[in-house]
């Protein structure tokens, strides 16, 4: 029995068109998994920014605190030197007085 050319080709011809599709697929594959390596490291520098943040945030608050304190106990100081300033107003005028 005597196969034809075109028995004989046509199977080697889809089994070449199916190896391409295969080996497109696979290519597909590995960027896929090249994609979703991207974007872990993506979201784990993403994180890393987030924390970093967060930390900045909270030196800020506390830095705000701090300047707060600072500010009361300026008052505070100013306060008693004016008290200050007022006792010896008195003792000087009762000192020229007597």
């Amino acid at each position: 029995m005597k196969r034809t050319f075109a028995a004989t080709a046509l199977p080697i011809m889809l089994a070449t068109v199916a190896l391409g599709g295969c080996a497109t697929q696979a290519e597909n594959v590995d960027e896929m998994a090249d994609i979703k390596q991207q974007i872990s490291a993506l979201q784990d520098g993403n994180s890393s920014a987030m924390s970093k943040a967060e930390e900045a945030l909270s030196a800020a608050n506390s830095a705000k605190a701090d300047a707060a304190n600072a500010l009361t106990a300026a008052n505070e100081a100013k306060s008693m030197s004016a008290d200050t300033d007022a006792k010896i107003d008195q003792m000087f005028k009762k000192a020229m007085y007597k």
